[in-house]
């Protein structure tokens, strides 16, 4: 979805609304704010990151490092960011021998709003995949 995405900006101004999917960012935190909640996140779950952390591309490392996988890491930095979003008609997506993935469509957008919000790298997090 994030690859269709990036690929259908380059067309549409807003390739999300011309999909049919309602997505709102009622608040964008700063990154210390985000830099906070992750770390409270992590504490919950007995992770400790001491490294000193001054990006989002800093984050998707140290949780590759630690065993995180990409769909949990992209959906712990999007809520950091945008804690109060709204994401809605966004359809499920069947992959490989009709498995329903419900997911994979939401954590590429989360991905899209990411890299063109210059949160993330989009070659940092091809080099994650």
């Amino acid at each position: 979805m994030c690859k269709s995405l990036l690929i259908l900006s380059k067309y549409y101004k807003n390739p999300i609304k011309k999909l049919g999917i309602k997505l709102v960012l009622n608040k964008i935190n700063s990154f210390n704010q985000s830099k906070k909640y992750i770390s409270n996140k992590l504490k919950k779950n007995n992770i400790n990151i001491t490294d000193d952390v001054n990006n989002y591309d800093k984050y998707l490392f140290l949780l590759k490092k630690n065993n995180i996988n990409l769909w949990e890491t992209i959906k712990l930095l999007f809520n950091s960011i945008y804690p109060k979003h709204v994401l809605s008609n966004v359809h499920d997506s069947i992959i490989n021998n009709n498995v329903l993935e419900i997911e994979n469509n939401k954590i590429g957008i989360f991905c899209y709003i990411l890299i063109i919000n210059n949160k993330i790298n989009q070659k940092f997090l091809h080099n994650y995949i």
